[in-house]
């Protein structure tokens, strides 16, 4: 059990360390390992308890959870922006795109 909380607490401290420089990607990756320690922590705690000592080792980890989930966030809402401006400036593309017939003529009468 103390070898997967040291993992998680590792594998946690080298994410807050770079949090402003991680791309979403490796963010993605830190999650899943992550969940997969949290889930081998869970099965482990069902069959034996966890010591006080290893109580307070997961609340310092879980006290982090902010730092990082403020970085998700900024790259969510970066993504959102990203989407709504590519949005936008196709809606504008399309518009002086419109589809015509090239054999097709334009007449217009002399009043």
């Amino acid at each position: 059990m103390d070898e997967r909380i040291d993992e998680l607490e590792a594998l946690t401290h080298q994410m807050v360390v770079r949090i402003n420089q991680v791309s979403s990607e490796e963010l993605t990756e830190f999650v899943d390992r992550r969940q997969a320690l949290v889930d081998s922590i869970l099965h482990t705690i069902e069959l034996t308890p966890l010591i006080p000592e290893q109580q307070q080792r997961l609340r310092t980890v879980l006290e982090q959870d902010s730092i990082l989930l403020g970085r998700m966030t900024s790259l969510k809402d970066e993504a959102g922006s990203w989407l709504k401006n590519h949005g936008q400036a196709k809606m504008q593309r399309n518009a002086y795109e419109a589809g015509y017939t090239p054999d097709s003529f334009l007449m217009d009468k002399k009043k």
